[in-house]
């Protein structure tokens, strides 16, 4: 499932944003079972986790980009998907998305 990852998240034209991709991806996603769909989100969400995990057992306060970027493009795909945003809280804790929201980098507060 690393083709999620392989795709780079920036754009290069301006204004076009992530929603080509989480279409494509949605589309694609629904021609099949929606266990499929459960596993790709869970893939998405352990993605970022390992990341996250990894930082913090090398005493890292940041959130490595790689886990910043994967739930960037989670929360778009839930919007573009109709997916509840439960699909990604029951894997990542809400607060990390909190902080994600208000731009805020790291797991220490500042």
């Amino acid at each position: 499932m690393d083709l999620c990852i392989a795709v780079s998240l920036t754009c290069k034209r301006t204004g076009e944003g992530i929603a080509p991709l989480n279409v494509g991806v949605h589309t694609l996603i629904k021609q099949f079972h929606s266990k499929v769909a459960r596993q790709y989100m869970t893939y998405c969400c352990q993605y970022a986790k390992s990341y996250m995990y990894s930082a913090a057992m090398m005493g890292k306060q940041e959130i490595p980009s790689e886990a910043l970027s994967m739930m960037n493009y989670l929360e778009s795909y839930v919007d573009c998907a109709g997916i509840p945003q439960t699909a990604i809280t029951d894997h990542i804790p809400v607060f990390i998305f909190e902080l994600l929201k208000r731009g805020i980098a790291t797991y220490v507060g500042a």
